[in-house]
């Protein structure tokens, strides 16, 4: 059969995006605070620090989105149902994996993706997969035991829950579906669940025009607060084009620290990289409060036990009420981030946090900003996702029929691309991602009393919803860039 270059492409970005509110929820109960559990974990017991009583924080320095915004809060029991499910388990699993594979491919380099974008992407694509090809997502997604009809409601609840974590805290999603209407029919079907569930706005445009491809780029550079642009190339909107379709997943983040840095406090100081090579990074540094866990030592039977898997766990939290955190992951000296990744698993990661425990001490860890482009094919296959890239075996008849020259039959994905953006600095975080699936057709034919930790080696990192255990980020740092 002969290729052609058609393409449907469906995006998924995590990034400056606001959310128009899902219909018919209704406002109830707020949802309660993240507690934080006690390590069992100490080489000697510790007694608990408590935090000193916190000064008034100001909300977060946010650039205004181009959109109104309602909030919508969930039922106690709505929110009961995403924190009790399956999905962000599976989410979880399938985005450290995800994370893994990438992160492999060059150790040298840092590392930073979106699990939750990527996963509400091929999730949403997942909606337009029949026979074969959706037990081959179903799997590598890890929601074998999600009906399609749970995925979907659960999901409605899971992005209205993630778009309302606190005041003083900016975290929105927002989906929206941009069809040529000379090319292809969507199912019906498909937009309905996309609309209904994943709140996503429809639009027919001309893809011959390459306006249209500006009127797309311009929805993703509102929706990424400026942080990604030139999302599709208006080269490809032409009368011989052969472009279908973009469905766009928008997520954006920022928020301030409960406790800024000083910036006065920033210091460069010696980074050591993964060959041993002292750098020197700017460095922030505090005396705080901050949760913290160490692997190091572990009592068993009333015997220290010490474990091979050697690490700290510090955690800062964002906003006044601490809903969404930053985890920062750092191997021991006579470990490596390498061998820590042998060890990082979506339930592993949720053992360390829940035994992160509160005290006061010192903290630093240097600045960092990165962008980064990634293509996800050669992970996904890792992961189980074969037939969905392969033209003529893959089957993605519930997203909708090619019309014309193209064969009705035949959709598939050749391109599984994700950019990122991260920003940690003195005033808090920001973090964006962009992650684009492009669909092909054919035509016919342990510690003491006071903490210290510093981060100034290889580290992993997570940015968390602590409600919800969504694992919204995740990065490595081997050699730390603020430029």
């Amino acid at each position: 059969m002969k290729k052609s270059s058609s393409v449907l492409v469906l995006i998924a970005i995590l990034v400056s995006c606001s959310t128009q509110p899902i219909p018919d929820i209704k406002e109830s109960l707020k949802p309660k605070e993240e507690v934080v559990s006690k390590s069992s974990s100490s080489p000697i017991p510790v007694p608990i620090v408590k935090p000193s009583v916190s000064q008034p924080v100001p909300s977060a320095s946010i650039s205004p989105i181009n959109e109104n915004k309602k909030s919508f809060l969930l039922t106690a029991e709505d929110i009961k149902k995403v924190t009790d499910s399956k999905l962000v388990q599976a989410n979880n699993s399938f985005g450290t994996k995800l994370f893994l594979n990438i992160a492999k491919e060059d150790l040298k380099k840092n590392t930073f993706i979106s699990p939750t974008s990527a996963s509400i992407a091929l999730q949403m694509a997942y909606n337009g997969s029949d026979t074969t090809t959706k037990d081959e997502m179903k799997k590598a997604l890890e929601i074998n035991n999600i009906s399609l009809e749970e995925l979907n409601s659960l999901n409605k609840l899971l992005n209205i829950k993630l778009s309302n974590p606190a005041s003083d805290i900016t975290l929105n999603v927002a989906n929206s579906l941009w069809a040529d209407n000379k090319r292809i029919e969507i199912k019906e079907k498909f937009k309905t669940d996309l609309e209904t569930f994943y709140n996503a706005t429809a639009q027919s445009l001309d893809f011959s025009d390459s306006n249209s491809a500006n009127i797309i780029n311009k929805w993703c550079e509102d929706k990424t607060n400026g942080k990604i642009k030139d999302v599709v190339n208006p080269k490809e909107f032409n009368p011989d084009s052969t472009l279908l379709a973009y469905l766009i997943n928008a997520i954006y983040f920022k928020a301030d620290w409960k406790e800024k840095f000083k910036k006065e406090s920033t210091q460069p100081n010696d980074f050591t990289l993964l060959d041993g090579t002292k750098v020197k990074k700017d460095f922030m540094y505090s005396f705080r409060n901050f949760g913290y866990y160490s692997s190091s030592n572990k009592y068993i039977n009333g015997q220290i036990v010490q474990e091979e898997n050697k690490f700290e766990l510090a955690k800062l939290d964002y906003g006044k009420d601490g809903k969404l955190s930053l985890y920062i992951f750092l191997p021991d000296s006579t470990s490596s981030l390498d061998k820590f990744y042998t060890y990082l698993t979506g339930e592993n990661i949720d053992n360390w946090i829940g035994s992160v425990y509160s005290g006061e001490g010192n903290i630093s860890f240097p600045k960092f900003k990165m962008k980064e482009k990634y293509n996800l094919i050669p992970s996904l296959k890792k992961q189980g996702m074969n037939l969905a890239f392969v033209e003529g075996k893959s089957d993605f008849k519930n997203l909708g029929i090619p019309k014309g020259s193209f064969d009705p039959s035949i959709i598939y994905i050749s391109k599984v691309n994700q950019d990122v953006f991260v920003d940690v600095n003195e005033e808090g975080s920001e973090a964006a991602a962009v992650t684009s699936i492009s669909f092909a057709g054919s035509t016919s034919s342990g510690p003491s009393n006071v903490l210290r930790f510093v981060a100034d080696r290889p580290f992993f990192y997570i940015i968390r919803d602590n409600e919800t255990k969504s694992n919204l980020f995740m990065g490595s740092i081997v050699n730390p860039e603020y430029k």
